[in-house]
């Protein structure tokens, strides 16, 4: 008898702590949540309602922050102050990801205020958009999202799952770097305006000196 019931048990969720959500439709809000797609919109193809859907983008959001992938620039301090040393590559940067951020805080209706003590997760994961957009650079690439895709599933198979305190956070910055590098190779091969020798040399520096283990493997 108590066999049977272990075959008829529904198989517990591996990357999110939900008795109610089955891996197929977290995967399927994953993908929305890379798309940037808006809770409305997720809601009419996934059959999960809008809240829950809300909820997941929201732990989403909490869990990568913790785990490493998105990062706060400015490590909890005061934006006037800067970061990194100030010079004028940093300021342009910092001006495209404070407007980046802006338009997608009008366009998000649920993306709610912060207080200055607390963690603000939607825009640690505006920094995150706001480098891969990069990938892009004004031209659609099919094969970006699932690169983007694949590299958060691979984080929370590592640090999940997701709805709990993230795990083995020192591992999931190292391979969150991994996915930097990456994405930045990936740059190297297919953007036309990263053809420029100089620049890919700086790009080749840059990735050796941040290499990691699993740049190695």
């Amino acid at each position: 008898m108590a066999r049977s019931l272990a075959k008829s048990r529904k198989p517990a969720n591996r990357f999110y702590r939900s008795a109610k959500v089955s891996e197929y439709q977290f995967k399927r809000v994953l993908w929305s949540f890379v798309l940037d797609e808006s809770v409305a919109a997720a809601a009419k193809r996934i059959n999960l309602s809008a809240n829950s859907i809300n909820a997941i983008y929201t732990k989403l959001r909490r869990f990568f922050t913790q785990a490493g992938t998105f990062e706060d620039i400015y490590e909890g301090g005061d934006p006037t102050d800067g970061y990194r040393d100030g010079d004028a590559d940093d300021e342009a940067f910092e001006f495209g990801l404070l407007s980046f951020h802006l338009a997608r805080r009008k366009a998000k209706r649920r993306m709610g205020d912060t207080q200055l003590q607390e963690v603000d997760y939607s825009w640690c994961e505006s920094h995150w958009r706001f480098v891969c957009s990069a990938m892009t650079d004004g031209r659609a690439d099919e094969n970006v999202p699932r690169m983007l895709y694949s590299q958060l599933l691979a984080v929370i198979r590592l640090c999940g799952p997701v709805g709990a305190p993230a795990r083995r956070v020192e591992d999931g910055k190292e391979l969150s770097q991994h996915h930097f590098n990456q994405r930045l190779l990936w740059m190297e091969r297919n953007l036309p305006n990263w053809r420029d020798e100089a620049k890919r040399q700086r790009v080749r520096n840059y990735r050796a000196r941040n290499a990691t283990k699993y740049d190695k493997i």
